[in-house]
């Protein structure tokens, strides 16, 4: 298989998505260059991976260039939070091929399966509707018990991925914190001594019976403080739909929770 990436491979934002790349797929398999006036003349990309990090850092062209190199590639364009509202404000890239920095390790994993089983690429004319139903696993888990949750997140498209998922999988969302809330999905980024205020204000108005966090890098100290602040359990952004859901149910199993928070911690470090 070869892979091509383009742009700022020594970016701090891209190190773990790289770093699970090169798990995929062997390093003699992929090239990089910097921009896409720089792709190497003599290599037949199965997988073309952009790493965006500004808005308007492509252009239109671009995106035809790389069409009529790699007509049979897949392509997908990693962006990081700064491009967050290219998709509502720029339409350089199809919704087809275009996923957050935070989900793009999964995403790429769904790719090389994709390429290695013969799969085509998603069409990029798909609709956001049919890009999502498209990479949503078949085989999620079905939830034990349809649970009342509240995903609280200053990250619209963090907050929208989580919320699609937990529907599809029966779950209901309130939109805020209500007596009937359950559990409460609580976007930790960035745990700082304002945030420790805010889940503990947070925690008095609402009695949810499990609290689960989630950080992008969840580093051991801040497990363990989140832990003793009265979270249930810490979830790393970056795990599939099928880990989020698994996550889930074992946080409204109590006798589980810890044990579950420092085997995800462990497995996370081991792959970063």
């Amino acid at each position: 298989m070869q892979v091509l990436i383009v742009g700022s491979t020594t970016a701090p934002e891209f190190a773990g998505l790289l770093l699970a790349l090169h798990s995929f797929v062997q390093s003699e398999g992929i090239e990089s260059c910097h921009s896409i006036r720089e792709l190497p003349e003599n290599m037949d990309a199965d997988l073309v991976v952009i790493l965006q990090q500004l808005p308007d850092e492509f252009t239109q062209s671009e995106l035809l260039t790389l069409i009529d190199r790699y007509p049979l590639g897949h392509l997908v364009v990693c962006y990081s939070p700064w491009c967050d509202s290219d998709g509502r404000t720029r339409q350089i890239w199809p919704h087809a091929v275009r996923v957050p920095l935070m989900d793009a390790t999964n995403r790429l994993a769904q790719e090389i399966e994709s390429i290695r089983n013969g799969r085509p690429s998603l069409p990029l004319t798909a609709t956001r509707e049919e890009t999502f139903d498209c990479l949503l696993p078949s085989d999620l888990p079905e939830s034990k018990l349809s649970r009342r949750l509240c995903i609280l997140s200053t990250d619209s498209a963090f907050r929208n991925w989580i919320q699609e998922i937990l529907q599809n999988a029966g779950h209901q969302i309130d939109e805020s914190l209500k007596p009937t809330t359950e559990g409460v999905i609580w976007d930790a980024d960035p745990w700082s001594p304002n945030g420790r205020s805010q889940l503990a204000l947070l925690m008095t108005e609402c009695h949810a019976k499990t609290w689960i966090a989630m950080c992008g890098f969840p580093r051991r100290y801040e497990v363990h403080e989140l832990l003793n602040a009265g979270i249930s359990l810490v979830l790393p952004k970056v795990l599939s739909p099928t880990q989020l859901l698994e996550g889930i149910e074992s946080a409204f199993d109590t006798s589980s929770e810890r044990d579950l928070t420092h085997s995800l911690h462990r497995r996370f470090h081991e792959l970063a």
